[in-house]
């Protein structure tokens, strides 16, 4: 009796077997695959950006002085025209005085004065030239800076043309001087030549109280442009120098992207270029577009978020800003498409494996999987495009690496 429980034991397991043998080969093995679309294939990379004003004036003091009054501050609206601050003129008005007390005493010698010799009166002429040359000299250099500054819109036009007037008015002094001199040579009359001298001492004086007047109204510093002041770089109270920069502006509302492209992507990106700008929020990234308006000529120096230097080429961006309320100094994400390729057929690189001189993927028909050849095309560290072998519909399977062709499958997790 025991012997035939075993026997017919035996058997039952044997039965068991065989049915698990044959389940498992109806049923197949579980294979993730993928069913062929066609799809929009993108290349793209992102960088950081920044927003940046377009166009910002740093205005410098236009001579020395202490700051006796400053009427801007930091994130001020300012128009053009409007005062920034003004400069102490005390030592300037002593030294005005000082000249106009002068011009009445010559004034007053002329009056009471003896006709000297002609010869004392072409040393007089002669020492004034001089005086005014060195006086020219400094106000031709005043002039180029004031033209620097003109054209840079840090100086108003009132200012550039007191500039040149200073030097037109020296100028016409030492011609009215040579002339004189020209003149007392001719006269054979000493109180004639006397009169001259006086005249050019008095012309003289009156163009170094012009001069100190056009110092003096440089003292009162006036903005060339609307904006927002950005930085206040003094306090009142301080002392400055001729060139210290006081305050910086920027246009409100105008403004630009920068960021730094790596060398090897720089050739990928072209003027009028496309990109997204990607400004994240606590509620949800806000995405609008830009162009690409200008691509610096060489490369920089940069370290990277691991710390390591790279050569990078500057992009300066124009955004759409018409849903987006940036300010300068916000850092973006910059989304560069440097490929897009509509209704591709493109699939991950491991469902591809070397076959003869090509390539080729798995495809399931009728439960088995079959080699199938393909012509590849564009790939990256994802996906590659496959340019012909599949079509829409086929059931690829992702993982090369099965074990063999004519096997039974049935797929799972079709995407």
């Amino acid at each position: 009796m025991k012997k035939k429980v075993k026997i017919v034991l035996g058997i039952l397991v044997v039965a068991v077997a065989l049915i698990g043998i044959i389940y498992n080969y109806y049923k197949g093995t579980g294979v993730e695959v993928y069913k062929v679309k066609k799809r929009t294939y993108f290349q793209s990379f992102k960088e950081v950006g920044q927003v940046v004003p377009s166009k910002e004036s740093t205005i410098n003091s236009a001579r020395d002085g202490k700051v006796i009054s400053l009427k801007v501050q930091e994130g001020q609206s300012i128009k053009s025209g409007d005062l920034i601050l003004s400069l102490e003129n005390k030592e300037i008005d002593f030294k005005i005085r000082d000249l106009e007390a002068q011009l009445k005493g010559i004034y007053a010698q002329k009056l009471q004065s003896n006709s000297k010799s002609n010869e004392a009166q072409i040393e007089g002429y002669k020492l004034q030239i001089e005086n005014l040359k060195t006086q020219l000299e400094s106000a031709k250099k005043d002039l180029e800076r004031v033209n620097i500054l003109y054209k840079e819109g840090i100086v108003s036009e009132v200012d550039y043309e007191k500039a040149q007037q200073n030097v037109k008015n020296i100028e016409n002094m030492i011609l009215q001087q040579e002339n004189n001199i020209q003149i007392v040579q001719k006269q054979n009359s000493p109180a004639n030549g006397t009169n001259e001298y006086y005249n050019a001492m008095q012309e003289s004086i009156s163009t170094q109280i012009q001069a100190l007047e056009y110092e003096k109204s440089k003292g009162n510093l006036y903005s060339p442009v609307n904006g927002i002041v950005k930085a206040v770089n003094i306090k009142e109270g301080a002392f400055v120098a001729q060139g210290t920069p006081v305050v910086e502006i920027f246009s409100q509302g105008d403004y630009v992207i920068e960021t730094y492209v790596s060398t090897k992507d720089i050739n990928d990106i072209k003027l009028n270029m496309n990109i997204e700008c990607i400004l994240k929020t606590n509620e949800k990234d806000l995405i609008f577009k830009g162009v690409v308006k200008k691509i610096a000529p060489t490369a920089v120096s940069k370290i990277s978020s691991l710390g390591l230097e790279e050569q990078r080429i500057k992009v300066t961006i124009k955004p759409e800003l018409k849903n987006a309320s940036v300010r300068p100094g916000y850092d973006l994400d910059i989304k560069f498409t440097t490929l897009q390729k509509d209704n591709s057929i493109f699939i991950t690189k491991s469902a591809v494996f070397p076959y003869n001189d090509g390539k080729a993927v798995w495809v399931i028909k009728d439960s088995k999987a079959y080699i199938q050849p393909v012509k590849t095309g564009i790939e990256d560290n994802k996906d590659i495009i496959i340019e012909s072998g599949l079509k829409e519909g086929d059931l690829i399977i992702l993982d090369h690496s099965i074990k063999g062709k004519g096997n039974r499958y049935h797929p799972i997790n079709i995407e």
